[in-house]
C-alpha cells in the first residue's frame, strides 16, 4: 500500500538492507496489490458491476505480470527496470480513485497501463536477447 513507497526508503537510512528483506517486500508488496483489487473485484461484484470485475480482473493480471516480466528477464541476466506502471505509479492512481470517488475511470486506466507496461517489458527483452543473440 501507500507505506510501500517509503520502506526500502528507510530501510536505506537505518542500514537496514538485506537481500531477504528486498525478496520479503517483493512478496509482501504483491499479496497488498491483489488483496487489495480483490476486495474492489467482491465489491463490484456484490453491485453488480460485472464490467468493473471483469476490467478489475484484468488489472489484476496486469498487476502481477509486471514483476514477474521482471523476474523473468532478470533470471535471464537483462535488468529490465523499463515500463510505465510501476508500484508507485499504481498506488498513487488507486489513492486518486478512492480519495476523487472516481475508481471505475481509474480500473480501466490501469487496465490499460499495466499490459502495455507489461507489453513494453516484452519487447525490450526481445529486443536484447535478439541483439545479443540469446
Amino acid at each position: 500500500g501507500l507505506f510501500d513507497l517509503f520502506d526500502g526508503v528507510v530501510a536505506r537510512e537505518l542500514g537496514k538492507v538485506t537481500a531477504f528483506g528486498g525478496f520479503l517486500d517483493s512478496v509482501l508488496d504483491r499479496y497488498s496489490d491483489l488483496i487489495l483489487l480483490l476486495a474492489l473485484l467482491i465489491y463490484y461484484l456484490r453491485k453488480g458491476e460485472s464490467t468493473l470485475v471483469v476490467v478489475t480482473y484484468f488489472v489484476a493480471i496486469g498487476t502481477a505480470l509486471i514483476p514477474y516480466t521482471r523476474a523473468r528477464a532478470e533470471a535471464a541476466q537483462i535488468p529490465c527496470t523499463i515500463g510505465l506502471m510501476e508500484s508507485a505509479e499504481r498506488i498513487i492512481l488507486l489513492s486518486v480513485g478512492a480519495l476523487l470517488q472516481c475508481m471505475g475511470p481509474i480500473l480501466w486506466v490501469l487496465a490499460i497501463l499495466t499490459h502495455f507496461t507489461v507489453l513494453q517489458r516484452i519487447w525490450f527483452v526481445w529486443k536484447t536477447l535478439k541483439r545479443t543473440n540469446k
